[in-house]
């Protein structure tokens, strides 16, 4: 599907929890792998393999919960030189951790990220999405 789309002059971005490899994609996909924090209880989830094969237009994702996923967040962005080779995207966890805090952090520390907000969240917020996400779920942009 991803070549077929690629081929058609779509730009496909396949975005995945991390748990699985995505060095099978191949590069005609944009991947953006959400990097789960121990916070989410999913962290030892991860399949970090997939770090040695990010690269370009990849992007990864971190949402953060407390001061304790940002600074895991800040050392996995480090130890992989994320910032130096992708896309870093950093978002607050809904209800969980403030914006501004996060992004006081971010400023204070100099990051080389973009702050993200989960605009799901604060389009439909808690309970109401669910009957929207069929539609909102699959979006495609076709180049030029």
């Amino acid at each position: 599907l991803v070549s077929e789309l690629s081929s058609r002059n779509y730009k496909v971005l396949i975005e995945t929890n991390g748990s699985l490899p995505v060095s099978g994609l191949g590069r005609t996909a944009v991947r953006i792998v959400d990097l789960k924090c121990p916070d989410s209880g999913m962290c030892d989830k991860m399949d970090w393999t997939n770090m040695e094969c990010l690269c370009g237009d990849d992007e990864v994702k971190f949402v953060v919960s407390s001061r304790k996923d940002y600074e895991w967040a800040k050392s996995i962005i480090a130890k992989y030189e994320l910032d130096k080779k992708l896309t870093v995207l950093i978002s607050p966890a809904w209800n969980r951790l403030k914006i501004n805090e996060l992004a006081d952090w971010m400023v204070f520390d100099s990051l080389n990220a973009r702050l993200q907000l989960q605009i799901h969240k604060f389009i439909w917020q808690e309970g109401g999405h669910e009957r929207h996400f069929e539609k909102s779920c699959c979006a495609v942009e076709r180049r030029c």
